[in-house]
């Protein structure tokens, strides 16, 4: 309920005036556009959703070295190299976090395969798993990363690192 200035007659009446009392012109102060509070509550809530999405989770596509099967690793269990590949992807998870120490991994060896998940079909190989890390905010989150790979003769080519 500000004073503001008539339009027509320029005396200064009530910006809830029907009428202007002096020149009885109706509506004597013109209405403030609401576009540039629209404009900024559009704008406010983009970043606040850009934010959430930075703090909640990202996807992380982060290529990782070729990871040929050692021998030791082919010899210990020859139909089944998902423990291998699950310690390769635990590594490359971990080269991608924003603090790998606080990072708490499955252990390929102890937990497989009760903590991992996997798809194996032909040459291809899916492992995931959830973990728990910190973030650049210093808050602890779960994440689940997946990582696959393809065969190729003996060794293992990762296809795709992912964290989300």
């Amino acid at each position: 309920m500000a004073l503001q200035k008539c339009r027509e007659c320029g005396t200064e009446v009530s910006s809830e005036a029907k009428s202007c009392p002096k020149c009885g012109i109706a509506k004597p102060v013109k209405p403030k556009s609401q576009l540039p509070k629209v404009i900024a509550w559009i704008f406010g809530l983009s970043f606040l959703g850009i934010f959430v999405a930075g703090i909640t989770g990202k996807s992380i596509n982060a290529p990782v070295a070729a990871a040929p099967a050692p021998a030791v690793a082919k010899k210990d269990s020859p139909t089944d190299p998902l423990p291998f590949l699950a310690q390769k992807c635990i590594q490359g998870i971990r080269q991608v976090l924003h603090d790998p120490e606080s990072a708490q991994l499955p252990d390929p060896i102890l937990d497989y395969p009760a903590k991992f998940a996997k798809n194996v079909n032909g040459k291809n190989y899916a492992i995931q798993f959830e973990f728990r890390a910190k973030n650049a905010f210093n808050a602890t989150r779960l994440s689940t990363a997946e990582c696959k790979w393809k065969k190729v003769g003996e060794d293992f080519e990762p296809v795709s690192v992912k964290s989300w």
